[in-house]
Formats: C-alpha cells, sequence, structure tokens
C-alpha cells in the first residue's frame, strides 16, 4: 500500500542523509516519494485550512525586505507592515494549531515515522522536531499556499509576492530559524525574505 511505500521511503531518505539539516529538504526519489505521498494525503486537509482565510492574509500589505521597499518608504510604514505579516502568520498558526486533530492519519504517521528515525540514529535533539515539522509545512502547507489561484481584484504580482513571503518565514519558524534583522530597521527580517526569480 501507498504508506507503506512511503514508510520505507523516508526510512531511506534519512537513513542515508550526511546532514540531518537537510532531510527531507532534498530532491532524491526517496524524498519525492514521501512528498507525494503527504501531498496525496493532506493536499484537501490544507486546501480547506487556507481557502477561508485567504482575503484576511493578503487584505494587507506585508512587504518587509529593503531590497524590494522603494527608499521613499518611511519607518512608520515599515513597522505596520511588520506587524501585519506578523497578524497573518499567527492566524496561519492559530489554525493549523486549532486543526491539528484533522491533520489526515497519513500525514501524521509520516511525521511520526520522521521523528522516530531521527530519534533512532540519534540525531541531535533540536533537529527532531523541525524535521517532522518540516514534511508538514515544506511539503504540505506551503506549496499549497503558492499554489493558490489569485483572487479575484488582486494584482497577481503582489499576491504572488505575499504568498511566498508568508511560506518563507513559516518554513523559516517551523525550521526553528533565528530571524537577523537589519540593525537600522529592527522589525525588518532579512533572512529568507529577498525574492527569487521564481517569484515574480
Amino acid at each position: 500500500q501507498a504508506h507503506v511505500i512511503a514508510t520505507e521511503a523516508v526510512m531511506t531518505h534519512i537513513a542515508k542523509a550526511t546532514n540531518p539539516a537537510l532531510v527531507l529538504r532534498g530532491e532524491d526519489l526517496h524524498c519525492k516519494i514521501a512528498s507525494s505521498f503527504a501531498w496525496n494525503a493532506g493536499q484537501k486537509y490544507v486546501q480547506d485550512l487556507i481557502e477561508p482565510l485567504m482575503p484576511d492574509l493578503i487584505k494587507n500589505e506585508i512587504e518587509i525586505d529593503p531590497l524590494v521597499l522603494k527608499e521613499s518608504v518611511d519607518q512608520q510604514t515599515v513597522d505596520a507592515q511588520a506587524d501585519n505579516l506578523m497578524t497573518a502568520l499567527l492566524l496561519l498558526v492559530d489554525t493549523i494549531e486549532r486543526s491539528a486533530d484533522q491533520v489526515p492519519l497519513g500525514v501524521k504517521h509520516l511525521m511520526n515515522v520522521t521523528y522516530a528515525k531521527m530519534k533512532d540514529l540519534s540525531f541531535e535533539q533540536g533537529l527532531l522536531r523541525p524535521t517532522a515539522g518540516s514534511l508538514f509545512f515544506l511539503r504540505l502547507l506551503c506549496p499549497a499556499i503558492l499554489k493558490y489561484p489569485v483572487l479575484e481584484g488582486c494584482d497577481p504580482q503582489n499576491f504572488r509576492r505575499k504568498l511566498v513571503l508568508m511560506s518563507k518565514m513559516l518554513l523559516s519558524m517551523a525550521n526553528g530559524v533565528e530571524l537577523c534583522p537589519d540593525p537600522e530597521n529592527p522589525n525588518v527580517c532579512l533572512l529568507y525574505t529577498s525574492p527569487s526569480p521564481r517569484d515574480s
């Protein structure tokens, strides 16, 4: 069955990992099999999760990258947009926490397998939960956010940029990454916020 194949795939992927921090972040065959299973098992769940939230998630400006912001933008505006971003992220995280019991059994199973296998291999304790969580965020939630169709009346480029920014920040939070602020603008996070060619 599919869950048996996915279980073997994720265990083999972890066993072959040379860098535990990169577990489930690669594109090898075993990782792709596990990711495909997680997506098929949890796609409807995450889509139903974010659909009612999307209008509130993108209604305000959330850009905080100094490379993107115009020089004319004042600090008050930057602070307000940082607050908007945090509000959007907290809304997402709160909704995820409240729907934890609804996570499909297949996804829960694969997360538990990931956690147990990492623990068996005596990887650092601090990597266990972030790695198991990356299956949910990196392979399930964030792809669903990035694939969300542009809402009517929204500028496509601005809409996509907001989704990219939220996804990158979610991944940073899920992975336990300490975000690096701009010394001159404490509310501006520099890590994982710069747009890539695919963002546009």
